[in-house]
């Protein structure tokens, strides 16, 4: 049966650090291991019919097209000035799903407004902080490996 091996060179937590830390909830124990430098391992999976891809420690997204693959750090939206990882921790769905919290948005409308994205800006135009989140669909090209290879000059 074919496999892939993914090198995920973070240290791993040891067993005395696993026993240690035993009584923290998820979210301290998240925490606690950025702190320490321990990777989180893969944070999230999401397929496609072309591409399968893998959030390492929500650092980094690896892609692979069943022959290739690549790992990037994360992706930039110029509209919004911000780095974000491609896949949400734990995954999401296969439809490549997305979202921003409406208060991101509000704060963040004065850049928006001015950036190139129209439906965007038209949205944010009536958008209040308590509002529900923004939820976003995204696609990738057939080439989407050959693209980021010649990006980065791999």
């Amino acid at each position: 049966m074919p496999g892939y091996y993914v090198n995920i060179p973070e240290n791993e937590p040891s067993e005395d650090f696993i026993e240690e830390h035993k009584d923290l909830n998820f979210f301290e124990l998240v925490e606690t291991l950025k702190k320490s430098n321990i990777g989180l391992g893969i944070t999230a999976i999401e397929s496609s019919s072309d591409y399968l891809f893998m959030s390492i420690s929500n650092k980094s997204t690896l892609i692979w097209d069943k022959k290739r693959s690549i790992q990037i750090s994360d992706i930039y939206d110029p509209d919004l000035k911000l780095y974000s990882d491609l896949l949400l921790s734990g995954g999401v769905s296969d439809e490549h799903l997305g979202f921003y919290s409406a208060d991101f948005l509000c704060a963040n409308k004065e850049l928006i407004l001015k950036g190139n994205d129209r439906s965007l800006a038209k949205l944010v135009g009536n958008l209040l902080e308590d509002d529900n989140p923004v939820v976003y669909q995204y696609y990738f090209k057939k080439n989407a490996i050959d693209i980021l290879i010649e990006k980065y000059g791999i």
